[in-house]
């Protein structure tokens, strides 16, 4: 049996198990640097990069039985060596930071209000009756909203996916926003023009709405 691929970090041989729960401040003004290297605002993506870790449970130490550790060795899944690779990979945080690496693509796949105004060329007034309205698909984001950009397409009329409206009304009865996203995100075997295709640009590429409906419908996309 192969032994499972360990979660993040893999491509280093060791991991010390003592670390420090705080943050350098060379490194915090490191990663206020790299956020500003991005050129997006960089309070809010610090404000989201905060508001996800405090979404995250406190990491607490491994308390496998002995007997749990024997098993997972003899059985083959993990060597010695591997189990305690992982065991102190999880502890510093891997999974944590893979939480936080999910946060992120969703994030940078979203647009602001300011930008959703701009792209449209509507008052913000606008926008955000078109959200209550079932118009138009937003999540909030570290108390702001944030459109995902699946939802436009700029050839149309109006700047929109096609069909966007029934879209949102399926999706948000069914999901929750993580959910949405990862299923708009998703290439599905069912949606099959030139290859599997995201929803989204099935919908452009072929204009049939109903086959991504019976998709939404049959999904236990979670």
């Amino acid at each position: 049996m192969c032994t499972p691929e360990v979660p993040d970090d893999s491509r280093n041989t060791e991991v010390s198990e003592t670390y420090s729960y705080r943050a350098s401040d060379k490194s915090v003004r490191q990663l206020a640097d790299a956020v500003a290297r991005l050129g997006a605002d960089g309070q809010f993506m610090v404000d989201a990069l905060i508001e996800t870790v405090l979404s995250l449970r406190p990491i607490t130490k491994s308390t496998m039985a002995e007997g749990r550790k024997a098993f997972l060795v003899e059985s083959g899944v993990f060597t010695v060596e591997s189990l305690a690779a992982t065991t102190a990979k999880v502890a510093r945080g891997s999974l944590a930071r893979r939480s936080i690496e999910t946060e992120i693509s969703l994030l940078v796949r979203t647009l602001s209000l300011e930008d959703t105004c701009a792209y449209l060329k509507w008052e913000a007034d606008a926008v955000l009756r078109a959200v209550a309205d079932g118009r138009l698909y937003a999540l909030e984001i570290a108390g702001r909203p944030r459109f995902p950009d699946w939802q436009f397409h700029r050839p149309s009329p109006d700047g929109l996916l096609p069909h966007l409206a029934e879209l949102i009304a399926l999706v948000s009865a069914r999901w929750t926003h993580y959910a949405v996203c990862g299923f708009m995100g998703t290439s599905h075997s069912s949606l099959v023009a030139e290859g599997p295709m995201r929803p989204a640009e099935f919908i452009i590429r072929t204009g049939d709405f109903d086959r991504v409906r019976r998709a939404i419908e049959v999904s236990d996309f979670e």
